[in-house]
């Protein structure tokens, strides 16, 4: 079931940064960023639990090091960072409720939130969409959907930003500028794509029990910081919704079912969230 925009609706973009890319049962968040429709922002940096290691590939793209995490980023606690998310959130919606907006949300921010946000509350009953399936389903033909790419596409040049690209506070204030300069049209039409908190954390549980423990990746560079395989479904032709494995440090990658032969099947692959197909006129 697709989610229905409600009346006097707060809505906020999000993103992480997290020690690596992967299955969110295995990284830890290690920035958090959260812009409203009003402009008001929420940003904070975290210290990932004991043990866990910065993958060379997040530092390279995000800059984040344990190093800096400890010193001059000033890093909190988890817990203490969601106390304060869910604080500023309640400032921001003033009990309405939570439109939540992040890019490719589904895939990445959305089950990270599942596993984070979930015993905190913050986002119960909210409405979850992704920014990315919005703009493929609604702007289609783009030469490239990537969130950079977007803004360069469809930001006036006057009106752009001197953005750093995959950081966390840059990459919401980017989303919300693209949000707003498609109009209230593309807006209502994007919430068809969107859905609630709890089915979304029905979503990725099912993922997860159909998979099971995310397998280490066989790379042993990798194997030494821990990092494991992540687990997603494939959304090609040739076959759709079989799920594979990836490691997006080393590239590695392997079918994690069988062939589907063109049908899927609740035993070989796991369901997906479906938005309808709708497409806003120019």
């Amino acid at each position: 079931m697709s989610a229905k925009r409600k009346a006097g609706t707060c809505r906020i973009f999000l993103d992480f940064e997290t020690t690596a890319l992967g299955d969110a049962r295995v990284i830890d968040i290690v920035q958090i960023s959260a812009t409203s429709a009003e402009g008001a922002s929420f940003e904070q940096y975290v210290l990932p639990v004991p043990g866990r290691k910065m993958s060379p590939g997040a530092s390279a793209v995000t800059g984040i090091t344990l190093e800096r995490l400890r010193g001059e980023l000033c890093a909190l606690d988890w817990k203490t960072v969601a106390a304060q998310f869910r604080e500023w959130c309640a400032e921001q919606s003033q009990g309405r409720g939570l439109e939540v907006v992040a890019h490719n949300g589904t895939a990445f921010d959305f089950p990270l939130a599942v596993r984070a946000l979930s015993s905190c509350g913050v986002l119960e009953g909210a409405t979850l969409i992704d920014s990315l399936t919005a703009f493929r389903a609604l702007r289609p033909g783009l030469e490239s959907y990537a969130l950079s790419n977007l803004y360069m596409q469809l930001i006036p040049e006057a009106e752009r930003e001197a953005l750093v690209w995959h950081d966390a506070s840059a990459d919401t204030r980017a989303l919300a500028a693209l949000w707003n300069v498609q109009g209230n049209t593309f807006a209502e039409l994007a919430v068809g794509h969107g859905h609630s908190f709890e089915e979304v954390c029905v979503h990725a549980r099912q993922l997860w029990r159909s998979t099971g423990p995310p397998p280490q990746c066989p790379s042993k560079a990798c194997a030494v910081l821990g990092l494991c395989l992540w687990t997603r479904v494939s959304n090609s032709k040739r076959n759709p919704g079989r799920l594979y494995s990836t490691c997006k440090e080393c590239n590695h990658f392997s079918w994690a079912s069988p062939p589907t032969n063109g049908e899927r099947s609740a035993e070989k692959a796991a369901p997906r969230l479906r938005p309808p197909r709708v497409q806003i006129a120019d």
